[in-house]
């Protein structure tokens, strides 16, 4: 029996050193096949961080290289936005006109300004704000737009949005629907009735509206009333008697109410006096851009011999803004 104990214990021991030496590999194995995770892991998390520090030290200059017919807004100021493509708003800057030239709400010339880089950016936006306002939230009135060109130049146009401006066409005539004599009076109204010739297309489009304007004696500029289209009456009736049932369609008697200077009726057709229609941005019923017209549309002279009843078209205007910016990318 001891024998077979005896020869028995080589053949243990041969087992033990095989199993020793199979946990030793598979160990091996294992912190080798952790040392290559980790180092890939490690890689990775490098070039990751890298293209971070990358995106991080990059910016774009904007160079406002040109701009025609944008108004100066007494009551508020242009704001520039991108937009990326989740329709996210991203303030760029905020901005006025002043004496021809782009101005810093901070009374300092705009000419260029960097910012650090954006991703996804689809569209520049252009909104008019109303004074006091510096919250990073955008309002309804979208004034300018372009699509987004990186190392190249954004042309800002018109809202498309909004009408055709340059395609517009009505006519005007004079009398004194308030007083209810058709009479007495008729050159003392001026009146935009609907007819097959005019063409004026509704707005649609929040935070805008049409406003028409008397310049009395190339001196007095008086409010004839906001509207958007030809088939209702405007917001205003200040000059004009207090009937039961007015106009449904836009214009203005100027009989009374009337400024300390002037004393009703008037006589419109002196030979010195116009009317325009303008586009005007309106938000909470206040006008940004306050007693200057923003952007004439229509306009006609009243002339000395103009009939009563009659109609007479008003000559196109309009004059679109522009506003051209130019984008250069940057390496820190």
């Amino acid at each position: 029996m001891q024998k077979i104990l005896n020869n028995n214990k080589p053949t243990t021991d041969l087992e033990n050193d095989f199993k020793s030496n199979w946990n030793l590999i598979f160990v091996t194995i294992i912190i080798t096949i952790l040392i290559i995770i980790v180092t890939i892991t490690a890689y990775l998390f490098k070039n990751h961080s890298e293209k971070q520090i990358i995106n991080s030290e990059t910016s774009i200059s904007l160079k406002f290289i040109k701009f025609q017919n944008l108004p100066t807004l007494e009551f508020g100021h242009y704001t520039l936005w991108f937009v990326d493509g989740s329709k996210q708003f991203h303030l760029i800057k905020r901005f006025n006109v002043k004496s021809d030239k782009l101005i810093s709400l901070d009374g300092t010339n705009l000419q260029s300004l960097s910012i650090n880089s954006l991703s996804d950016i689809q569209q520049a936006v252009i909104t008019i704000e109303q004074e006091g306002d510096r919250n990073e939230v955008p309002n309804t009135i979208i004034f300018l737009t372009s699509n987004y060109q990186l190392d190249n130049d954004m042309k800002f146009t018109l809202n498309d949005q909004l009408p055709e401006l340059n395609k517009t066409e009505i006519s005007f005539q004079l009398q004194t629907p308030t007083d209810q004599n058709t009479q007495i009076n008729e050159q003392s109204g001026i009146w935009f009735v609907a007819t097959s010739a005019n063409i004026l297309p509704v707005i649609t489009t929040t935070g805008w509206s049409y406003q028409a304007r008397l310049i009395y004696k190339a001196v007095y500029d008086l409010n004839i009333g906001y509207f958007n289209d030809l088939n209702n009456k405007d917001n205003s009736s200040r000059f004009s008697l207090a009937i039961d049932n007015p106009p449904n369609y836009p214009g203005e008697d100027f009989l009374t109410n009337l400024p300390d200077e002037l004393f009703g009726p008037l006589n419109l057709t002196n030979g010195n006096s116009k009317v325009i229609i303008s586009i005007e941005p309106m938000q909470d019923d206040l006008d940004p851009t306050g007693s200057k017209l923003f952007l004439p549309i229509l306009e006609a002279t009243i002339a000395e011999k103009t009939e009563i009843h009659v109609n007479y078209p008003m000559q196109n205007i309009y004059q679109p803004p522009e506003l051209v910016i130019k984008t250069v990318h940057n390496s820190k």
